[in-house]
Formats: C-alpha cells, structure tokens, sequence
C-alpha cells in the first residue's frame, strides 16, 4: 500500500472490490496503481459488525457502541488499545481521542450527499462526496490544503468511509421496513 501523504492533492475514490464484496479501497480515480487503504467490514448481528482499515500510515479496528445513542470505538490494529469514540448527534458527530484532541464529522446539508471531518476550529480536512451509480455507488475524497498537517489523516479518511458505508445501510435498512 501507498501512503496517503502520497495522495495530498489527487482524486481518490473509495469503491467496494466486486458486487458482493466487503472490502473496499481507496484508490487512484485514473487507476494507476496499488491502493492507499482497505476496509473489511466483518459479518455481524444486524449489521453491526466490527470493520478493520489498514494503509502503509496505520491499521485500526472500528466498532460500534450502543443502540440509541449510537457511537464508534476506534481501536488499535491489536483490537484492544483504545485510541477514541466518535458519539454521533443529528447530523454530525464528535471523534475525541484519549489525549482530548476533537474532529467534528459533519454533513454538508440535510440533502447533500457531502460529508466532512473538521478539526477543533472548524476547518475541513477531508471531504467525502457520495456517488450513486450502478450496481454500487462510490465515494470520492477530496483532501483540504489543512490536511498535511494532521497525523490522523489515514485514520480519518478510513473512519470517514465507515461512517458513509454505515449512514447507506442504516437508510437501506429504513426503508426495507
């Protein structure tokens, strides 16, 4: 794998390997190329599954905490060290990691397919635009110039991408009931 501090700049897009696959990359929209992440979402109880991301900048297991309030936990690759909890709200949510530090993750607008991780004074860092197309959609990322300074860069734009996978299927799973 490539580090994402390689992609600074360039049109990444996250895409599911086949139809049915679980696993998703983060690759080069033209292609070229070994992938910067990966994400595996594990077979779980309705859905709610562990997911594991890994780059060549980090490897991490995410989870999720609770029913009503809902949450993630984000571990260490070891599935045991705690690095932080995202809780959710409406329409956005607080990732604090266990030294303090906070991301905002954000949507756009009510309708917009755009979501956002923000650091503490409310810049963007990494944006993710969801695109429908068939048989399954995708999702671009689009990295801010406020974005090469941030450490947990890798670990966000994995994060991100676990949280669209999971806001599609808890809306699939709304409107199949």
């Amino acid at each position: 794998m490539r580090s994402l501090r390689e992609a600074v700049g360039r049109e990444l897009a996250w895409k599911p390997r086949s139809l049915f696959s679980r696993t998703h990359e983060l690759v080069d929209e033209s292609g070229e190329g070994e992938p910067y992440a990966t994400l595996v979402w594990r077979p779980g109880l309705l859905m709610r599954g562990p997911a594991e991301a890994s780059s060549a900048d980090g490897a991490w297991q995410f989870r999720h905490l609770g029913w009503f309030r809902a949450g993630v936990l984000v571990l260490a690759a070891d599935g045991v060290t705690r690095l932080g909890t995202l809780r959710r709200h409406w329409r956005r949510g607080v990732l604090r990691f266990e030294d303090g530090r906070e991301f905002t993750w954000r949507r756009a607008s009510f309708w917009s397919p755009v979501w956002r991780f923000e650091d503490a004074n409310g810049t963007p860092v990494v944006r993710f635009r969801w695109r429908f197309s068939f048989p399954r959609g995708s999702t671009r990322v689009d990295f801010e110039s406020s974005s090469e300074s941030v450490a947990e860069l890798a670990l966000l734009v994995c994060l991100g991408w676990y949280l669209v996978l999971d806001a599609r299927r808890r809306a699939a799973a709304h409107a199949a009931a």
